[in-house]
């Protein structure tokens, strides 16, 4: 008997984490398989209490319950309570208004169960992609949230060990050559 093929599916996100509290995801639905959209580029919010701060910006993973192979593209920023305070102190400072960046969900989670939930509009349909996608994606986020932790803490313990030995052992500077050559009407000569 052979074994069916796993099917392949694309899952396009933004993440705003707020504090550690809750995220603000915008899901892109997938494009067909010419690579276009049958319609214009619909994009939906989601809420949800998981802390999506330690996803990974690209990566691929199965979804054994449903056969599927996803190939996830998605970017993560944060916005914390206290950095909203100070760029509002700052500003104030400068004498310009700050709107701040904090936004809270339309819902109220509970604190024990992973829970999401999408903003419905009423001129479209949500589509299926969404709720299997967002299930696939939690699950595995779930099932591997220790190991993204600890690899993004790492990373960033790297990061901050390679800052504070460039400050204490700043770089020769390099000579910088520039090539430099006249534009003429028709073009480069």
């Amino acid at each position: 008997m052979i074994a069916a093929l796993p099917k392949y599916q694309s899952i396009t996100l933004s993440v705003t984490v707020f504090g550690e509290e809750y995220s603000k995801i915008l899901w892109r639905k997938p494009r067909d398989t010419e690579g276009r959209s049958k319609q214009a580029l619909e994009e939906f919010e989601i809420w949800t209490n998981i802390n999506l701060n330690y996803l990974r910006p690209i990566s691929t993973f199965s979804s054994g319950r449903d056969h599927v192979v996803y190939d996830y593209m998605g970017f993560t920023s944060t916005i914390t309570r206290e950095a909203e305070a100070w760029r509002r102190t700052y500003a104030k400072k400068r004498g310009y208004d700050y709107e701040s960046r904090w936004q809270t969900p339309p819902v109220r989670f509970t604190d024990r169960t992973a829970e999401y939930v999408v903003v419905e509009s009423e001129e479209r349909r949500i589509p299926p992609e969404l709720y299997q996608q967002m299930d696939a994606l939690f699950t595995h986020y779930l099932e591997n949230e220790d190991r993204f932790k600890a690899d993004f803490l790492s990373n960033e313990a790297l990061r901050k060990a390679r800052k504070a030995y460039l400050k204490k052992n700043p770089p020769e500077p390099k000579d910088v050559i520039i090539n430099h050559w006249p534009i003429s009407e028709g073009g480069v000569r």
